[in-house]
């Protein structure tokens, strides 16, 4: 508040703020097309979580070009065709969460698991 009892308005921090959004909008749509992945799978037929979420993190931040985010996901992924992991990401300095899909599109006989990550553009409230 100024002397006068008046709140401060920070036009810097607010376009900081608005900057920041915008960064997370724009990567989010540019990877709308999605990015893909492949790991092997785990002993119980599963993609282990902490794996899923660095390896969807590594590729979000190659195809956005853009500093690796943390992506957040609740629970192993089920090495099968079509299975799907709901999860999300926030960008390096920034606190909006912005839905991450997983989905398996192949599981090899290689004991790979290829999945798709999608990102969405409207922030997770």
């Amino acid at each position: 508040m100024d002397p006068g009892g008046r709140s401060r308005f920070s036009a810097a921090g607010a376009l900081s703020s608005f900057v920041k959004v915008t960064l997370a909008v724009v990567a989010a749509t540019a990877l709308t097309a999605g990015c893909k992945a492949s790991m092997s799978v785990g002993g119980e037929n599963t993609l282990d979580k902490a794996e899923v979420q660095e390896e969807a993190a590594k590729q979000i931040a190659a195809k956005a070009k853009m500093p690796k985010p943390t992506v957040t996901c609740p629970d192993d992924l089920a090495a099968e065709v079509g299975a799907t992991l709901d999860c999300y990401l926030v960008a390096p300095g920034d606190t909006t969460k912005l839905p991450v899909r997983i989905e398996v599109t192949t599981v090899g006989e290689d004991g790979r698991a290829n999945f798709d990550i999608s990102v969405g553009s409207t922030p997770i409230r």
